[in-house]
């Protein structure tokens, strides 16, 4: 669901649309099994976000609307955000694995067979849904209980926070990376393979020279 993203002036039918979403917000905000997660936008990083619902992510009230950024391999910022949201994360997208359809002659009875994964860039949508998934397997461990929405949110923040590589002093080695989303799963437990390419990739991130912000004001 998105907003106008356009200007009002002048123009009642667009206020009006940014008017019912931000009614449909509100009460989805009083149910008590809902959360809303939205793209940011892919627009320039600088571009101010103007599109509804993703704009409302700046009240405080809205405290299960997540908006969701894209990131590159790097973890850096690679379209529009705002850091102040109230539940702001980000997911790379800059490649992902997509699962790509066939040919639309191929028979229906055989398009199963015919999928394949393949590596492409993906946008805010993409990076919308992977958190969606996470959000759907952090509630699943904990369905007894009463605010499981409120801290499957908090427990998505939480993670891609501590997921930022910080040195000794607990500062970010690399103040453009961004908090992304994660499973919570370590990298202990992952295959030996990925782990010596991950143990590689941090060693290239502590021998690099420092990097100085670049991210324009939200």
């Amino acid at each position: 669901m998105r907003g106008s993203g356009r200007s009002y002036t002048g123009n009642r039918f667009i206020l009006g649309i940014d008017r019912a979403i931000e009614f449909v917000m509100y009460k989805f905000e009083s149910l008590e099994n809902v959360i809303f997660v939205t793209s940011a936008g892919n627009g320039k990083p600088e571009q101010r976000i103007w599109s509804t619902p993703e704009s409302l992510g700046i009240f405080k009230q809205y405290t299960r609307l997540v908006v969701v950024g894209a990131t590159n391999n790097r973890l850096h910022n690679v379209h529009q955000f705002n850091d102040s949201y109230v539940n702001m994360v980000w997911a790379p997208t800059r490649p992902a694995l997509h699962l790509t359809f066939p040919h639309p002659a191929i028979a229906e009875n055989l398009i199963e067979d015919h999928m394949y994964y393949a590596m492409a860039d993906g946008g805010t949508s993409t990076a919308a849904a992977l958190v969606t998934g996470l959000l759907a397997n952090y509630i699943s461990q904990n369905l007894d209980s009463k605010t499981r929405m409120d801290d499957a949110v908090t427990k998505l923040k939480e993670l891609a926070h501590a997921r930022i590589p910080k040195d000794a002093k607990g500062e970010p080695l690399d103040p453009q990376v961004m908090p992304v989303a994660w499973n919570g799963i370590p990298t202990s437990l992952w295959p030996l393979e990925d782990q010596r390419e991950v143990a590689k990739a941090e060693q290239e991130l502590k021998d690099a020279k420092p990097v100085t912000s670049t991210l324009p004001s939200p």
